[in-house]
C-alpha cells in the first residue's frame, strides 16, 4: 500500500537511451508537489501490476515535478514493461510523496557517487545538488556503452562534467570500474554513495569493509525474500502468536492475521515494513540495514527477513 497518495499527469515521456523512457509528473492544476531531497524516490502504482519504486532524477529545488528514468527490463516482474507500453503522455498515476532513504550527509567533506546503469537516477540528482551546494564530489558512472547510457549526453554538456568519469566495459567485467583500486585511494571525510547492480554493489561492499562505519552508503536495485523453516512470531502488545510457514513472509502472515502494517516495496529495500524485535535472533535477508544493525538484533525488515533456526521473534507490535 502506498502511505500518502498522490494524483499526478504524465506531462512528458522522452527516450533517454536504448531501453530507457523518462517520464515527468506534474500536478494535473499546476500546484507545487511536496518536497524531496536528493537521493529520493518515489512509488508508483504501475497501471495492471502494482507499487513500483523509482528513483528521483530531477534536482531537488525543482517543486513543480518529479522526473523518473525506467529502463524495460524484459525478464523483470512487468513493471518497467508496463511503464514502457501502458504509460502515455496525459495519462493520471497513483503515487506516493517522495521518501528519502538514500540521503546525503551534509557533514561529508568530499562525496564519491558510484553509479552502474540505470542506477545513476539518484546520483544525478545527487551530483545536481553538490555542485549547487559547491562540494566537491567525483561520479564514476559504468555501463557496457555509450548507447546505453542514460543522460550521458546530459552529463556531458553539464558544468559539473570535469567530476565526471565514463567507464564503458563493452560487457566486459575486467574492463569496468575498478573498485579495489578507487578505495585504495579513500582518504577519511570521503563517503561513497553506490547504486547499480549486483556485481557493482557487491565488489563495493566487499572492498569497503575495511573503511568506517557509515563511509558507504548503498541503494539496491531489488531484493529476494528466502524460504526457510516454519517458525512463530509473538506479538509484544496481545501476546498472540502467529505461525509463519517456509513460503510465506512475515508480512504476509502478519496481514493474514489483520494486522495492519505499512509496507512499500516488499523486497527489503525501502524499510517502509521496519519493525522492532524485542527478543529472538532475526535473519536478515534485506539490504537496507547496516552490518551494525543487523549485528544489533533489535529491528528487522518483515518483507524478507526470518527467523534464525529454532527461534521465536517477539516483535514490538
Amino acid at each position: 500500500m502506498i502511505p500518502e497518495t498522490l494524483q499526478v499527469q504524465v506531462r512528458r515521456i522522452e527516450w533517454k537511451c536504448d531501453g530507457v523512457l523518462e517520464f515527468v509528473l506534474v500536478d494535473g492544476e499546476g500546484a507545487a508537489l511536496p518536497s524531496f531531497s536528493a537521493g529520493a524516490h518515489i512509488d508508483v502504482q504501475v497501471p495492471g501490476i502494482g507499487l513500483r519504486q523509482y528513483s528521483l532524477v530531477n534536482e531537488d529545488t525543482e517543486r513543480g515535478k518529479y522526473v523518473i528514468a525506467v529502463r524495460c527490463e524484459q525478464k523483470g516482474r512487468g513493471g518497467s514493461r508496463a511503464m514502457h507500453e501502458r504509460v502515455r503522455a496525459g495519462d493520471t498515476l497513483t503515487i506516493s510523496a517522495p521518501r528519502n532513504m538514500f540521503a546525503l550527509d551534509p557533514g561529508t567533506d568530499r562525496y564519491w557517487l558510484v553509479a552502474g546503469g540505470i542506477g545513476i537516477t539518484p546520483l544525478v540528482s545527487m551530483a545536481r545538488t553538490l555542485y549547487r551546494q559547491r562540494k566537491p564530489f567525483r561520479l564514476f558512472y559504468c555501463t557496457r556503452s555509450a548507447s546505453v547510457t542514460p543522460y550521458c549526453e546530459e552529463i556531458r554538456e553539464s558544468p559539473w562534467r570535469e567530476s565526471v568519469t565514463f567507464i564503458h566495459d563493452d560487457g566486459d567485467p575486467r574492463a569496468g570500474l575498478d573498485v579495489r583500486s578507487l578505495l585504495s585511494d579513500w582518504t577519511p571525510g570521503t563517503q561513497l554513495y553506490c547504486c547499480g547492480p549486483a556485481p557493482l554493489l557487491d565488489a563495493v561492499l566487499t572492498h569497503g569493509a575495511r573503511l568506517p562505519q557509515g563511509a558507504v552508503r548503498y541503494e539496491r536495485f531489488s531484493a529476494a525474500a528466502a524460504a526457510g523453516p516454519e517458525f512463530t512470531v509473538r506479538l509484544r502488545s496481545s501476546g498472540r502468536v502467529i505461525v509463519v510457514p517456509p513460503a510465506k513472509s512475515i508480512l504476509e502472515c502478519l496481514r493474514g492475521a489483520g494486522v495492519d502494517i505499512e509496507s512499500s516495496c516488499e523486497q527489503g529495500i525501502c524499510g517502509t515494513c521496519r519493525v522492532g524485535v524485542i527478543s529472538g535472533v532475526p535473519e536478515h535477508h534485506c539490504h537496507l540495514l547496516s552490518p551494525q544493525e543487523r549485528d544489533a538484533n533489535d529491528q528487522m525488515l518483515v518483507c524478507v527477513s526470518r527467523a534464525c533456526a529454532g527461534e521465536e521473534l517477539v516483535l514490538d507490535l
